[in-house]
């Protein structure tokens, strides 16, 4: 399973599901270590807002 963040605006919105809805492409992706789903999310919030783009956030796994 995934989440969709979307930082861009002044609130995030989240979105279940591993897709990006658009012509949007992968540029590149980050493998964070955070504890908890809650931290993991915050992260992705704040990837998104200073990259102006969507993140999708996945765990590993067996994580």
């Amino acid at each position: 399973t995934a989440t969709v963040i979307d930082n861009r605006t002044a609130t995030p919105l989240l979105t279940d599901g591993p897709f990006v809805e658009s012509k949007e492409y992968l540029s590149g992706f980050w493998i964070i270590d955070a504890p908890d789903l809650d931290v993991a999310l915050a992260l992705a919030a704040d990837g998104s807002r200073c990259c102006n783009r969507k993140v999708e956030l996945r765990p590993f796994l067996g994580s």
